[in-house]
């Protein structure tokens, strides 16, 4: 700022700490060309270097130390890879010379973490060695809340796997006797209409009608598919 004749330059504390960095940046030296140049073998060897231990041998006598770590990843997106190496060893087993398969004829059925063993008669044997495989051998939880046992020849019984629900259900020609009734199951009818609704809510009321009903029919076709086995008309008198 000047004022008459005088010259005089009032700086503020912003102006200050302005003019302070540009006279450091100033008086900053280039860096000598000496330090751009490449070390050459007797600027290696003045470089300290540092010995490395080496890891010592394993002996067969030697001590194996078990951790006791527990990892919790139910729900995680590894668990059902890691449920399915698990039980490709369980299955192994359980078709093995020792297995199930062979002194009770049961069958076995998995999907990722999911399984099912069929047998004409449940013994406490069956169950015993069935635990004693999960729980004991590979430490494993079982969900003592979604296993059960299931006796299919009763009239009300049934099973539901992978969305599926299966049960014995009367002839429909009134000849007496029964089939196996497969159809999907309450919760995969209740996420369907779940889903619909989502698709065709009034939220969505900005999208185009074309690629509104380009999604329903994706959705639609994609869960027909699925849901071919078994009786698929009665399917859509569900929904």
């Amino acid at each position: 700022m000047r004022t008459g004749a005088n010259v005089r330059t009032i700086e503020s504390p912003s102006q200050r700490v302005l003019l302070r960095s540009v006279k450091a940046a100033s008086s900053m030296r280039a860096p000598r060309e000496s330090m751009c140049k490449p070390l050459g073998f007797r600027e290696l060897r003045r470089i300290p270097t540092f010995a490395v231990p080496r890891p010592k041998p394993f002996t067969r006598n030697q001590p194996i130390k078990n951790h006791t770590h527990v990892c919790n990843i139910v729900g995680g997106v590894i668990s059902p890879l890691l449920a399915n190496i698990y039980l490709h060893w369980f299955e192994k087993a359980f078709y093995g010379p020792q297995g199930p398969a062979t002194w009770a004829q049961a069958r076995m059925v998995r999907y990722a973490d999911d399984f099912v063993i069929m047998a004409q008669r449940v013994t406490p044997q069956l169950i015993e060695w069935v635990e004693s495989q999960l729980e004991g051998r590979f430490r494993l939880t079982i969900n003592r809340s979604k296993t059960r046992t299931v006796d299919l020849k009763q009239p009300s019984a049934s099973i539901d796997f992978l969305g599926y629900t299966f049960r014995f259900d009367r002839d429909l020609f009134g000849r007496g006797g029964r089939y196996l009734n497969v159809l999907p199951s309450k919760r995969s009818l209740a996420r369907f209409r779940d889903r619909v609704r989502e698709l065709t809510a009034r939220c969505r009321g900005y999208v185009p009608v074309t690629d509104l009903l380009r999604d329903l029919r994706r959705y639609l076709a994609g869960w027909g598919r699925y849901f071919s086995f078994g009786y698929p008309r009665r399917v859509t008198a569900l929904c």
